[in-house]
């Protein structure tokens, strides 16, 4: 390259150097987060009596390295959003493994069933009961196919919030998002040692099989037949509405039916998915601080990242500060 051309081009090829890394740094929190559910599932597996299928551990691995690396070389290279989007689909992918695992093994504690507790909580602060409730609104087939539609969205909707946001080049606060949903996965899980619930029916998902039998200590496999939801209190259904009603407000009015969608699968905890009243309360209230912790936290990074990557420009010398 002559040196004439590289005068020309240096600017760019400075704020290009500048921008260049391969970690991105608003993915340190969800990889912190990762790295202590791994430990507490390989503490207990190695101390306690748990015990996993290696096959599966080792292709999860692999896949997760070889994701993983794609996305840092391609950051490196300079495909920033399309980095960030394979890394955060790789991270919720395997924090829900993780999480899964996690609240497998915290719920195997001897911690008596706090259905009771709930139940009268509810008649307290609201003056229902759950399953009379369901009764009485006698809703038809069609109806609680929609409501399950709404409860099922939560498939599809933080992925879909993460790839706006950086569709928007709003790249932080979709790592927001992602760092709030993996924090109030791990609040749930830790609420899971103290709080163990089956809930009421009806039920979306087949958990009570499972929960029975890690309580009861017949089931002591970490596999693939055990990744389901077993949080009764709090319902992270709802505070996953929370996290991500707020995330879609972001997008401004064209995002409002994603919003409103949101508001039904709050709700849809309730009607479909076995929790209690206070459960959506104290889901919601977890979902709102955890959202607005992670906006906070992820605007601060924002701001670092920017201020060490100013690109300034000194007698056509450019240099990174």
């Amino acid at each position: 390259m002559s040196p004439d051309l590289v005068s020309k081009h240096r600017p760019s090829l400075a704020q290009f150097a500048a921008h260049r890394r391969a970690i991105e740094p608003h993915a340190l929190p969800t990889y912190c987060l990762c790295l202590l559910g791994v430990t507490v599932i390989a503490a207990s597996v190695t101390l306690g009596p748990f015990h996993c299928d290696p096959v599966f551990i080792g292709n999860v691995l692999q896949s997760t390295l070889a994701v993983a690396a794609f996305a840092w070389a391609a950051r490196w290279i300079g495909f920033a959003r399309v980095a960030d989007l394979v890394e955060q689909v790789l991270l919720l992918f395997a924090s829900g493994i993780v999480c899964a695992f996690c609240a497998v093994i915290c719920a195997s504690t001897a911690a008596p069933l706090a259905d009771p507790v709930l139940r009268q909580a509810d008649m307290l602060l609201f003056g229902i009961d759950r399953t009379s409730l369901i009764a009485d609104l006698g809703l038809s087939a069609g109806a609680m196919r929609l409501w399950t539609l709404a409860y099922d969205s939560f498939a599809v909707t933080p992925l879909l919030a993460m790839l706006l946001l950086l569709w928007r080049g709003e790249r932080w606060r979709a790592w927001a998002v992602l760092s709030a949903l993996m924090t109030c996965a791990a609040i749930m899980i830790v609420f899971l040692l103290m709080t163990p619930a089956f809930g009421t029916p009806p039920f979306p998902y087949a958990f009570e099989a499972v929960l029975a039998g890690v309580r009861s200590g017949e089931l002591r496999t970490l596999d693939t037949s055990v990744i389901t939801g077993i949080v009764t209190f709090p319902s992270m259904h709802a505070a996953d509405a929370v996290i991500l009603a707020v995330a879609f407000s972001w997008l401004g009015r064209w995002a409002v039916p994603l919003v409103v969608l949101n508001i039904a699968m709050f709700f849809s905890a309730l009607i479909v998915g076995g929790h209690y009243a206070v459960d959506l309360l104290a889901g919601g209230c977890i979902g709102f601080v955890c959202i607005t912790g992670a906006q906070r936290l992820h605007a601060r990074l924002a701001s670092v990242v920017a201020g060490r990557t100013h690109v300034v420009d000194t007698d056509r010398h450019y240099i990174c500060v």
